[in-house]
């Protein structure tokens, strides 16, 4: 088993490197003692770096069985790992970065040590190698592991290097662990890892937001648009889901408490900053509900106004028949000397409409000039009025 693997870590180091004429370091290595050889790593040129690296770990593995847990061969193993180059695998065949990356596993389950693992896992993380084998392992143990007592170095360095290296099974895992009491403390661990590994759980993410509560469609919400890596298209896509989720929770228990308006809000915000009009249909959908929220006091005016406003972004032709409407019932109101019409609203309405420029609008508009509107709210109908389009 030892020549094995030993024979499968020099076809994968030899491919890379042309044994040439041995250093001083190099010779200092093979005649050292433990303690000298890792010194001798520690002290490898660029010349000599990936060779002595190749030596080290070869030497770790061949006598791992023989010298048990002894520091200082944890020592050597943990300079090795160390010492391989960042673009070490960029010249490598397919096959010989698998090679590479079974023999880290190799080197992760022989030892025991926590140093040697969390530079395993480091390293596995960095490295543009196959990692299938150990994402499974990886996964394995993060759907069984229990938190609460768990060695949390390590535990924390599997979490950050599933999220560099696992797939949607992995997102799956980690959002599970996310839910439960005991995984809270690694809750800025989970997320990070999870914000790493969204898109390539775009499916499942959107069958978690199309059953899932405001907090859970919040906490996705959240890592999704939190990670800069995420494209605009990915992040719109979300946005749109948590919006739809959210407007259907509010349908569907008739009250909105202030975590549904606000995620309503947010994930309306993106759709807007990112004029996302393939949104459309969900976007009018929610100024419809948006109106409802606003009337009984379940949204704030300056909320309201900006969805007014972020609708010409989202939906700027189907939007108008929808915002001519409402204030045509605002213009009607003012014939009540009773109701109170909110002037901010109004702007809003008279505002949008004149950016849009859709002459259908133009009856609403020409009728808030006949109405007992402040100066200013007239003036701004008229100027709108200018702006549509014949």
């Amino acid at each position: 088993m030892k020549k094995n693997i030993l024979f499968l870590i020099l076809s994968v180091f030899c491919a890379k490197i042309m044994f040439s004429e041995s250093t001083e370091n190099i010779k200092n290595f093979v005649k050292g003692n433990l303690s000298e050889k890792t010194s001798a790593v520690k002290a490898a040129t660029k010349d000599e770096v990936e060779e002595l690296s190749k030596r080290a770990i070869d030497f770790a593995i061949e006598n791992k069985e023989i010298l048990g847990e002894d520091r200082e061969l944890a020592a050597l193993a943990v300079s090795g790992i160390l010492a391989v180059p960042q673009t070490f695998a960029d010249e490598l065949s397919d096959e010989e970065k698998t090679r590479l990356s079974d023999e880290f596993l190799s080197l992760y389950n022989l030892f025991e040590d926590e140093t040697v693992k969390i530079a395993v896992l480091n390293k596995i993380a960095k490295l543009d190698i196959s990692t299938e084998k150990f994402k499974e392992s990886l996964n394995k143990y993060l759907s069984e592991c229990n938190p609460e007592t768990e060695n949390r170095a390590i535990l924390t360095a599997s979490i950050l290097t599933i999220g560099n290296i696992g797939d949607s099974n992995s997102f799956k895992i980690l959002f599970d662990n996310a839910q439960k009491n005991e995984w809270k403390k690694y809750q800025e661990e989970n997320e990070k890892a999870l914000g790493l590994l969204c898109v390539k759980a775009e499916k499942e993410i959107i069958e978690i937001i199309g059953s899932g509560n405001t907090a859970e469609c919040r906490k996705i919400f959240d890592f999704v648009m939190r990670n800069q890596k995420n494209n605009q298209i990915f992040c719109a896509k979300i946005s749109e889901s948590v919006l739809a989720r959210a407007i259907y929770i509010y349908e569907n228990s008739g009250s909105a408490n202030d975590e549904i308006i606000s995620l309503q809000v947010d994930s309306f915000c993106v759709l807007r900053d990112f004029k996302w009009t393939r949104a459309s249909a969900t976007t009018i959908r929610f100024f419809d509900v948006a109106v409802k929220e606003f009337e009984n006091s379940q949204m704030n005016e300056s909320f309201f106004c900006l969805v007014i406003e972020g609708i010409a972004e989202t939906s700027p032709i189907e939007s108008v028949s929808k915002l001519s409407s409402y204030l045509s019932k605002l213009n009607k109101s003012m014939e009540d000397e009773k109701s109170k019409v909110s002037e901010p609203v109004v702007l809003s309405l008279i505002k949008t409409l004149g950016a849009i420029g859709d002459k259908n609008a133009f009856d609403s508009l020409l009728a808030v000039t006949y109405y007992n509107y402040s100066d200013t709210v007239i003036a701004a109908a008229r100027d709108a009025l200018a702006k549509l389009k014949w």
